[in-house]
């Protein structure tokens, strides 16, 4: 069972805020170097993500536009250069696994299994 988008009352809808963050990053966005398709893609159809950028740039009656465009840029561009959807097991050496240091535990809503360390 899919679980519920998390009930938080926004200054900016969910839709909005995508608006804004397409504009605002229209360069890098068309380019495709800074940011993952993948990345963006689930930005632009998955609401619950999309909100917790949202969550960081509001602080109770106020939006920080800055802070939460920000906080996607940096975030995004991390996940690039680090490769986050191409990461597998095999890069992690077997002694981690050895020892428990990583280890699986549960899987994402896509049945993948999770990592913990």
């Amino acid at each position: 069972m899919a679980s519920s988008i998390p009930q938080f009352q926004t200054l900016l809808t969910v839709e909005e805020f995508r608006k804004l963050v397409n504009k605002h990053f229209e360069k890098n966005i068309s380019e495709g170097q800074l940011y993952d398709t993948r990345d963006l893609e689930r930005f632009n159809t998955d609401d619950a993500y999309t909100l917790m950028f949202i969550q960081h740039g509001q602080f109770g009656t106020t939006f920080n536009e800055e802070r939460a465009l920000g906080c996607f840029d940096g975030s995004f561009s991390w996940r690039k250069r680090h490769n986050v959807y191409d990461i597998s097991t095999n890069e992690f050496p077997a002694d981690y696994f050895d020892r428990h240091a990583i280890y699986f535990k549960n899987h994402d809503k896509f049945n993948h299994p999770i990592c913990k360390d």
